[in-house]
């Protein structure tokens, strides 16, 4: 994975669906994210429709602004959590 950080995207159900109670959220590369956000739209809240409800995620999809926690070393982590 590359480390520049304008590659990462994330996506938040939480974002997604304020008033859905779900915390499901996962960050990787555009299509790391955006297969991971499918196959938990489908399995968690039974949706529909793949060639939409991929476009619609896609377009929920954030930049991620944080490093990766595998590029920070363990003190600097630590300081973060």
């Amino acid at each position: 994975m590359s480390s520049t950080f304008g590659t990462y995207k994330y996506f938040d159900c939480r974002e997604f669906d304020p008033h859905g109670g779900c915390t499901f959220r996962t960050a990787g590369t555009e299509a790391e994210v955006l297969e991971a956000a499918v196959r938990h739209a489908v399995s968690a809240h039974g949706y529909r429709g793949w060639q939409e409800l991929r476009l619609v995620l896609r377009a929920a999809l954030q930049d991620e602004t944080g490093a990766p926690v595998a590029a920070l070393s363990k003190d600097r982590y630590e300081s973060v959590v």
